[in-house]
């Protein structure tokens, strides 16, 4: 999260909940490294974007054995439910079943979501070829702009 989402964070605590937090920045290539060892006290924030376009990307994290798993968070359980989807090979039954696992996960509160992430962009009407990629933002590499377009 950059500082100016932190300070938002920050004011919106205080205000809404009364909360007062000193924040403490640390360099991101230290980050791996901190949350590894878990050498941090209170809030640490941990965001982790999909690699690949599936909930499994986020869901897997918080595995047992995960080495990405950026709390300490264990629970057999919820293993089982989610290699129980992954095997699924009927499509909206998995997703049910990946669904499931959000809602325990979410229950069990081994992570506070608090904000997610988005994408916007404004699109010229002559610019064209511009493709959305759901993990990335824009690609550029099949666009064009139509020389020949006039503002009607």
């Amino acid at each position: 999260m950059g500082q100016e989402c932190s300070e938002i964070v920050r004011q919106s605590w205080r205000r809404n909940l009364g909360i007062d937090v000193l924040l403490n920045g640390v360099e991101y290539a230290v980050l791996p490294q901190i949350l590894g060892s878990r050498a941090y006290e209170g809030v640490m924030e941990a965001g982790w974007s999909a690699d690949y376009a599936d909930p499994n990307a986020f869901f897997a994290v918080f595995r047992s054995r995960s080495t990405t798993n950026p709390s300490t968070w264990r629970d057999e359980p919820y293993d089982a439910m989610l290699d129980s989807a992954n095997v699924e090979k009927d499509w909206a039954s998995r997703m049910r079943k990946l669904a499931d696992c959000e809602t325990y996960l979410l229950r069990s509160m081994p992570l506070l979501p608090m904000y997610f992430d988005k994408f916007t962009y404004l699109q010229k009407t002559f610019v064209h070829g511009l493709e959305l990629d759901p993990l990335s933002g824009v690609t550029f590499q099949n666009a064009w702009i139509d020389t020949n377009w006039r503002p009607q």
